[in-house]
């Protein structure tokens, strides 16, 4: 691969690296380094892509693991910051040289290694205020201090099957239904049920006052819900996308969703819905 990044980029001893995020200029990668013969440790690194080089490479200080193993953990790239998540903290790190500006423990290693826990699974929300953590429940932290605000835990022990979405100081999580909470506060708003199972929900920008989420069951593949109606604005059936058990993932660019179950794909213009 021409211009790629070899092993005097990312370190000669790196074992293993993904990339978390990007922004116009730089990727954001996750790389584990030999610590010793028997452990392996987590790094974060910045790379330059005009440059061809690494811009910064900084260590996760908690994360040493067994070789065999990984330590899980997403991040974003929003407001200046690489946000991460991991199975037991939350943290920032500064993208212009990579030093940690705060990092907050949400869970205790017993929490983390729980049957079902999920921390580390779903990438961090981040608003201009807050970072949401998403596991079993969603935790609200301050992005500036890495203080945590609030936490709420989905009703009846739903499972979260998506991350949540926050727009203009409302938090929206989807489960067997629609509900949406102050951003401020975590207090509950109002709830929407319409019915079918949530896959993913998406709010494309600019934001038009809808909220989108790919569903199973019910016959549907898309429902749009009117935020401010708090009800379905649109659906898109199953048989019109051409996937009779629903889309499995639902991602966004533009005017447009883009609905993916098994090997179809199909795209929806939100303005026509078709």
């Amino acid at each position: 691969m021409p211009d790629a990044a070899g092993p005097h980029e990312l370190g000669a001893l790196s074992l293993y690296s993904e990339v978390l995020d990007a922004d116009a200029d730089t990727l954001y990668i996750r790389a584990y380094y030999e610590a010793d013969q028997q452990r392996a440790e987590p790094w974060l690194l910045a790379y330059d892509l005009a440059a061809h080089r690494l811009r910064w490479r900084t260590r996760v200080a908690w994360g040493y693991t067994d070789r065999t193993e990984s330590l899980l953990f997403r991040a974003v790239v929003a407001n200046g910051r690489l946000i991460g998540s991991d199975a037991t903290r939350v943290f920032a790190v500064d993208v212009r040289d990579g030093r940690f500006l705060w990092v907050t423990r949400l869970r205790s290693d017993a929490e983390a290694a729980a049957p079902g826990a999920s921390g580390g699974v779903h990438p961090p929300v981040v608003s201009e205020h807050h970072v949401l953590d998403v596991s079993q429940v969603i935790t609200a932290v301050d992005l500036l201090t890495g203080t945590p605000t609030w936490t709420l835990k989905p009703e009846r022990d739903q499972t979260l099957l998506t991350s949540p979405v926050c727009v203009q100081g409302t938090v929206h999580i989807a489960s067997h239904a629609f509900t949406a909470f102050e951003e401020s506060t975590g207090r509950k708003l109002w709830t929407y049920e319409p019915g079918p199972y949530f896959q993913r929900i998406a709010v494309p920008g600019p934001f038009r006052g809808e909220l989108y989420a790919a569903v199973s069951g019910g016959g549907q593949a898309v429902i749009a819900v009117d935020l401010a109606q708090r009800r379905a604005s649109w659906t898109l059936s199953a048989q019109a996308a051409g996937m009779p058990d629903g889309p499995s993932d639902l991602t966004h660019r533009d005017d447009r969703l883009y609905l993916q179950a098994h090997q179809r794909l199909t795209a929806v213009r939100i303005d026509t819905r078709g």
